[in-house]
């Protein structure tokens, strides 16, 4: 590696002349940060010969705009948060159509989650009998439990309740039509474990399909199962409405069924702005007031939390009225520019993202501190030449440090114990903490330590030294769902016996994470070995395509032939013996084409190479996995090297399937090199205030703030951004002190900004520290 590829240095212990104390703090930031990529195989930059400059990363959130970019390019604002008058019906060409009740939607839906629910139960363990474990009944119309289900009433409730429930449950079939009041309730013992009573009314809806209701008696912790209420067969036609405004009768079909296809469809797409929140958390929070299932939102790509961003919805008969309405209870979000369409989002249906990124106090380098004029020029200068380098030469499309998680230990690391079949491990690891952070005297570290985090560290060390996972649930914060549900299932008690026989239970534990998070750590192990094969493919090759190296199928063909001028695309086409031309069909035109969803991958030969028509852009490597093809070079030996070795856990990248499911990894490919989708936008102005906002956000337009954002720049409009060039507004020449470079640029999807800014800045964008006692 060259000296110029290193990370930067260590602080100086003694500082020279005139050297600010606030640089020797970013330098010793930066190692620090640039050791972390390090470990995960983030050591190359394109360009190792040119300066950089520093500058601060997300100090504010307001710092970092994130604008969703769709697949036609169009960037995502929003636009419009309100709606024409009327709050129940919806307009459909000047006319209202009908809405299905939220309540007949609600309960429709609670039936399909107890269905999945149970048919997902089957997939937990390849160990566990793949029978349907969902209560079925018999051909005689009778109700029948499996071995399972009976077990887990039985562990919860003893023989004799179940009996009861069973009888009571055979009248409700029995008798479909009788009213909840006409049936005997059935009492359970006394139960005092909170998380035990939990468990009993999860298995009660799921088992029995919500055919009984059960309610907890908090004066003796017993719980009461009776027949579930029928509904109000009124109640969803008073709320659908059956007429226009002028009282004219609309087609309805059924009672209070929606005819979705006159609003545009049944999936409702919406514009999302929200700050310094994740994606997830304000999507539970619109599905809680909404008394909606989350699973009935998608979108196509989730954002950042520190930040400003703006991206496309869809729900599934989500009422737009509803939706519109809940802008007065969002806290820091807004919704709007809503359209029904046929289809929902899905992840990946996007073309990118618009980043507005403000890097404050910005300096040429870490030991350099001139006067603010000299640093203003020589950044303009500096930042100048390395966009212009950077939109032609782009940058390593390594994955960012945010893929490996923010704890002790990586997710890269607990993925590679779930694959190496060590499950006790990787629960360890999940559970492991600091101790040190125990230290409640000393005020200096808890001020640097989240509240959260703190907690966390409390929680994990009552799990650990009492086993006690009743206190130790009530301790930790419901965001850490992946310690939370290892704790729920290793420390679960059977009401009969008293005894914990889950505790060696660690792939059950594991099991009980939600799908998405497990997924995340197997997948940061891929990710860790795609960033070091990444580095050893431009140390042995350079930026120039080779031999074996491998390309998309079909994607270079794609572009050749978009590029082509009307009239010439006949020009290649092949003609039979009497002159007609061949039509040959497209993938989506295949009948029976089982692949057409699947990227495939091909090695380039000498002849392609020396054409010419394929180049460092077009090189793609492929994440481990059973069904991926490897370069036909060193490349492809070196994938098998690294990860036999003892960095990469000693794995075979030609044995990644594996008898629990989700743990079998297929692969994918990821392009080597990257660049912006279009030019870099950027600007060079000075501040004074670290608090000042220096960008206006989507939000600032829609909400009422008690100190309004002004607008700090005419060279920050949307439509005329500054490009590097003069601005000698009054408010540049007023400045301050301080120093900020704005950029704006469009990266693709699934590319990381921090990866960008870093070959940018050469190493130099040093990420915000907050003192969390004081953070916004």
């Amino acid at each position: 590696m060259d000296d110029d590829e290193h990370p930067p240095k260590r602080a100086r212990l003694s500082a020279p002349e005139g050297y600010d104390e606030s640089l020797q703090r970013t330098a010793q930031v930066n190692s620090d940060e640039r050791e972390k990529e390090a470990r995960v195989g983030i050591d190359r930059f394109v360009v190792t010969d040119a300066p950089g400059f520093t500058g601060i990363f997300k100090q504010r959130y307001t710092d970092f705009l994130v604008n969703e970019i769709l697949p036609n390019g169009q960037v995502v604002h929003l636009r419009k948060v309100e709606l024409p008058a009327g709050k129940d019906v919806e307009e459909v060409n000047g006319q209202t159509a009908p809405v299905e009740s939220m309540k007949h939607i609600q309960k429709r839906r609670l039936k399909e989650s107890n269905e999945e629910q149970a048919a997902a139960r089957s997939d937990i363990s390849p160990d566990v009998n793949t029978q349907d474990t969902a209560s079925v009944e018999s051909k005689e119309g009778e109700f029948a439990l499996n071995t399972e289900d009976s077990e887990l009433l039985k562990s919860i409730f003893g023989q004799e309740i179940v009996d009861a429930l069973l009888a009571l449950h055979k009248k409700v079939l029995k008798h479909p039509h009788w009213k909840s009041r006409d049936f005997t309730p059935v009492n359970s013992s006394p139960m005092t474990d909170r998380l035990q009573r939990t468990e009993a009314h999860q298995a009660l809806r799921r088992i029995f399909e919500s055919r009984l209701e059960s309610k907890t008696d908090n004066t003796n912790g017993c719980i009461k199962i009776i027949a579930a209420s029928k509904p109000n067969p009124r109640s969803n036609a008073r709320s659908a409405p059956t007429h226009t405004a002028d009282g004219k009768a609309l087609q309805v079909q059924g009672r209070g069924k929606v005819a979705w296809d006159q609003l545009g469809g049944e999936y409702l797409h919406f514009s999302l702005a929200k700050e310094n929140k994740d994606t997830m958390e304000t999507v539970n929070f619109i599905a809680l007031q909404l008394k909606l299932n989350p699973k009935y939102f998608n979108f196509a790509g989730t954002k950042d939390r520190r930040g400003v961003t703006v991206q496309r919805v869809s729900g599934h008969r989500v009422h737009r009225d509803a939706l519109a309405a809940l802008n007065k209870r969002l806290y820091s979000a807004r919704v709007g520019d809503f359209e029904y369409q046929a289809s929902g989002l899905d992840l990946g249906d996007l073309g990118g993202n618009e980043f507005t990124i403000v890097l404050r106090d910005c300096r040429l380098s870490a030991g350099e501190n001139p006067d603010v004029e000299r640093r203003m020029a020589g950044l303009e200068e500096i930042v100048g030449r390395r966009v212009k380098e950077f939109e032609v030469k782009g940058w390593i499309n390594y994955y960012g440090l945010q893929r490996f998680g923010t704890f002790t230990h990586g997710t890269g690391t607990i993925g590679l114990k779930i694959l190496q079949g060590n499950f006790e491990g990787a629960v360890d690891l999940l559970l492991d903490y600091n101790s040190a952070n125990l230290d409640h005297d000393n005020s200096a570290l808890r001020g640097l330590i989240s509240s959260d985090d703190l907690q966390r560290t409390e929680a994990l060390h009552i799990w650990a030294t009492q086993r006690d996972s009743r206190r130790a649930l009530e301790k930790l914060p419901r965001r850490f769902s992946a310690e939370s549900s290892i704790i729920k299932h290793l420390g679960f008690r059977d009401k009969k016996t008293g005894q914990t026989n889950r505790t060696r239970d660690f792939q059950g534990a594991l099991s009980q994470i939600p799908r998405n998070l497990r997924l995340m750590y197997t997948h940061a192990y891929q990710s860790f070995v795609w960033n070091a094969v990444a580095g050893k493919r431009l140390e042995l090759f350079g930026l120039n395509a080779v031999a074996g190296d491998l390309v998309i199928v079909g994607e270079k063909e794609k572009e050749q032939r978009k590029s082509k001028p009307n009239g010439e695309a006949e020009d290649d086409m092949e003609v039979d013996d009497a002159g007609e031309i061949i039509i040959k069909p497209t993938a989506e035109d295949s009948a029976g084409n089982t692949s057409e969803n699947f990227t495939r991958a091909r090695p380039l030969s000498q002849t392609e190479v020396e054409s010419g028509n394929y180049d460092i852009f077009d090189v793609v490597l492929p994440l481990p996995g059973f069904d991926v093809e490897y370069p036909s070079n060193a490349i492809g030996a070196f994938y098998k090297d690294f990860m036999g070795s003892e960095r990469g856990g000693g794995l075979d990248p030609y044995n990644m399937r594996r008898s629990w499911k989700d743990t079998s990894l297929s692969g994918d490919y990821r392009k080597l090199m990257a660049r912006p989708l279009e030019g870099v936008k950027w600007e060079v102005r000075r501040y004074s205030d670290p608090e000042e906002q220096l960008v206006e956000t989507d939000l600032d337009k829609h909400i009422d703030r008690p100190e309004k954002v002004e607008r700090v720049s005419s060279g920050m409009d949307e439509d005329d951004f500054g490009n590097g060039e003069s601005n000698e507004s009054e408010d540049k020449k007023a400045g301050g002190d301080k120093v900020a470079v704005i950029l704006k640029l469009q990266l693709g999807s699934s590319q990381y900004a921090t990866m960008a800014l870093r070959e940018l800045t050469k190493g130099g964008a040093q990420s915000y520290k907050p003192e969390y006692a004081n953070s916004r």
